[in-house]
């Protein structure tokens, strides 16, 4: 079983010291309400972080173009990228998504490239003498045409659609290198905040864990307990049923019935080892390990699930729905985790 008990086993208020272990690894930081000690190679990381770099593209006569980099994420099933940048990067988009997906794995990218200053220097403007003689033989021919009066000014010709565009500038290998660089150096600072974060889910994680063993050691204990009252209700049933008596003779496959129902051994052996396959991904230095835990947790709940439908008594039903509360608590979490 989960743990060695027998059948004076104390529950209720009182701690019950565990033998098996996996149990005893968990449980053996937080008697006393005591934190439980982490690994010094755990490692869980968040979906959830943000970067902001500046980078320096082009310089010129004394004047810098630089550009902002902002990345935000947030937790989602996949790798779901969002990008916003001035016309004269966006030939770089997929370099850019390239280099997070590469970094960040999974969640919902936000990240957003703004010209800080001197954005003229990526773009430069371009007068159309040709659209501005169309305009005025245009012109020419509706006096004509139509005898219409007046005459284009400047400010007129200046303010006619097409008669300046925007050409991008030609970035040097050099100014490509800086931006990609960037990239790199926000996706790297994301990382960063993502593993801070996943820190404290680390703690929180492992904190649930160590409640859901506690009180599962708590069911066990009571099933061994209820297991030896059955046992010897089987024994005095079977007693009376070879003296003769017809009642206890009727009576007796049903309290067989009643005693194979309430061992819950397989359930809870499986119940450990995924708790203890939980613990293995916590402390597995792999970065991606959320659909595993997410995975396994599924499993997790479904043993209790089983344990909660074979509980005879009221005690064991309290204890089955708080091992289920702090599951989804914990699947929760996980959702964040990448």
């Amino acid at each position: 079983m989960l743990l060695a008990m027998t059948a004076n086993a104390v529950v209720g208020n009182k701690y019950i010291e565990p033998r098996c272990p996996w149990a005893v690894r968990l449980i053996s930081t937080m008697k006393d309400g005591k934190r439980m000690k982490l690994q010094e190679n755990s490692m869980i990381t968040s979906m959830t972080g943000f970067a902001n770099v500046s980078v320096i593209l082009l310089e010129h006569n004394g004047e810098q173009c630089s550009v902002d980099i902002e990345i935000k994420t947030f937790n989602s099933r996949f790798f779901e990228p969002t990008c916003k940048m001035p016309n004269a990067l966006s030939s770089y988009e997929m370099d850019l998504i390239s280099r997070m997906k590469s970094g960040l794995i999974r969640g919902r990218v936000y990240c957003t490239v703004r010209i800080n200053s001197h954005g003229a220097l990526l773009e430069k403007t371009v007068f159309s003498p040709v659209r501005v003689e169309e305009y005025l033989e245009a012109s020419a021919y509706m006096k004509k045409q139509f005898g219409l009066d007046g005459q284009l000014t400047i400010a007129d010709m200046m303010n006619l659609p097409q008669v300046f565009s925007s050409e991008r500038a030609a970035l040097s290998d050099d100014a490509v290198a800086r931006f990609l660089a960037g990239v790199d150096q926000a996706v790297a600072q994301v990382i960063v905040a993502r593993k801070q974060e996943g820190k404290s889910l680390l703690v929180d994680l492992s904190n649930r864990l160590v409640v859901i063993v506690k009180t599962m050691t708590e069911i066990e204990a009571l099933t061994a307990r209820l297991l030896v009252a059955q046992k010897e209700e089987v024994a005095r049933c079977q007693q009376l049923a070879q003296e003769g008596d017809e009642a206890a003779r009727a009576l007796l496959p049903e309290r067989l019935q009643a005693l194979d129902k309430m061992d819950v051994h397989e359930e809870i052996v499986r119940f450990g080892s995924h708790v203890s396959a939980i613990e293995r991904l916590l402390s597995d230095t792999a970065m991606e390990k959320g659909r595993k835990l997410d995975f396994t947790l599924q499993e997790l709940m479904r043993e209790v699930n089983t344990v909660t439908s074979k509980c005879t008594n009221y005690e064991m039903s309290t204890r089955a729905v708080d091992i289920k509360v702090e599951i989804e608590k914990i699947r929760e979490q996980v959702q964040n985790i990448v």
